[in-house]
């Protein structure tokens, strides 16, 4: 079997760095349909596309300016139909008639057996909705359980705020079962929550991996976060650490110190970051693994978001301790058990003294690294992402689709 695959990519940076779990995904998906077929990359991300693959050819790499249409959105009429319309594909996310008109022109062109995107909004914002019949579309993460669990973030005074945030999520469901109806094949992330009866598992894979881990703890009372500081998940679980929990782990133990790597374009928050006791930011780094290898623990304090935790994945590939907050580990629950894999912590608190515990004691953090590390290399290896996103199309060959 060999396909023609055009995959279209709006939010990020393909096949070069890793700088976060979604651009790594995007990067693998692309690496699992170049083993199936030949790839075409229309590429409107700001970062153009620096690495070649084989079996790959980027047919189109410009960043479009954005604002045109974003500021559309605004605007009162369409704001009225966004309500007066839920049911409308197009009510939440407004369609970019440059990248369509681009898109078109490529499909003219050349035959594709299937066009590929991540995420259901971006389908829509490209204009290719209407080639559902050959669509393959990543979801990712259940965009109804997402949008429901922005509602956590609201506060109690913010009444109305709450009521069209709820609309909201309503109205993306029914809009994505629509859609999900009609494409011939849909990926998600979170094996508890899938966004269809369609809709095929695909687990994540970390952006790097340690074939052959050192097990032994460092005892050197270093902690590392890893994630990009410009999502705001991320952003607000590093503050809540740095204000709330970490202060209470140096009070126990003096010398611990706290690493974040991750891309930060707000240079406030880094100065902010660095300014605390025992903390360095040190944005984006060239040599993560080295990061990874030189700390003791990998803390994850996420309190909501959309995906899975990428981060979840890599340090447990890594083989290091993980003390995770259970939105950190979402997802997870029938692959590594709390206790045995993992700490959870229900609270500032609980997160601190369970920190704490592993920074005193080198055989608990031993035997958590291993445990883990057995359940990510029996579940989330490359070769089985690859061989998921192939068995999956090869299905669709045999029904007929993508013809």
């Amino acid at each position: 079997m060999k396909c023609e695959f055009l995959f279209i990519n709006n939010s990020f940076d393909i096949s070069g760095t890793t700088d976060c779990g979604a651009s790594v995904r995007s990067t693998k998906l692309i690496d699992a349909l170049r083993h199936i077929g030949h790839v075409d990359i229309i590429n409107f991300h700001e970062t153009r596309i620096e690495k070649r693959m084989d079996c790959c050819n980027v047919i189109y790499d410009n960043y479009l300016q954005q604002t045109a249409y974003i500021a559309d959105e605004h605007n009162a009429a369409k704001r009225l139909r966004k309500y007066v319309k839920p049911l409308n594909p197009y009510s939440h996310f407004t369609l970019c008639r440059e990248k369509e008109d681009i898109i078109d022109s490529a499909i003219r062109r050349k035959h594709y057996d299937f066009i590929v995107c991540r995420y259901i909004s971006e389908s829509i914002r490209c204009g290719i909705i209407k080639y559902s019949d050959r669509l393959i579309v990543d979801v990712d993460d259940n965009p109804y359980n997402e949008t429901i669990r922005t509602l956590a973030s609201i506060k109690l005074w913010q009444p109305w705020k709450y009521i069209t945030g709820l609309y909201r999520a309503y109205s993306v469901h029914a809009m994505s079962k629509k859609i999900l109806d009609d494409v011939c094949l849909s990926f998600y992330s979170n094996r508890l929550e899938p966004p269809h009866r369609k809709s095929v598992y695909l687990h994540n894979v970390p952006g790097i991996i340690e074939e052959s881990p050192s097990f032994a703890c460092k005892e050197n009372h270093r902690l590392l976060i890893v994630g990009w500081m410009d999502y705001a998940p991320n952003r607000y679980g590093v503050i809540r650490f740095v204000e709330r929990i970490f202060p209470r782990i140096k009070k126990a133990v003096p010398d611990a110190t706290l690493h974040i790597a991750g891309k930060n374009r707000d240079k406030k928050l880094s100065e902010w970051l660095n300014s605390r006791d025992g903390v360095s930011a040190l944005g984006f780094v060239d040599d993560l693994q080295k990061e990874y290898d030189e700390a003791q623990i990998v803390v994850i304090p996420i309190y909501h978001g959309s995906g899975t935790s990428v981060k979840f994945i890599e340090a447990i590939s890594m083989a290091k301790p993980v003390v995770s907050t259970p939105y950190g580990t979402r997802g997870f629950d029938d692959m590594c058990k709390e206790g045995k894999d993992f700490l959870c912590a229900h609270n500032d608190r609980e997160f601190a003294e369970k920190t704490v515990s592993l920074l005193t004691s080198s055989e608990e953090c031993h035997t958590l690294a291993r445990n883990a590390y057995t359940a990510a290399r029996t579940n989330l290896t490359r070769n089985s992402f690859c061989e998921t996103v192939k068995s999956a199309i090869v299905q669709l060959e045999e029904n007929g689709h993508g013809n």
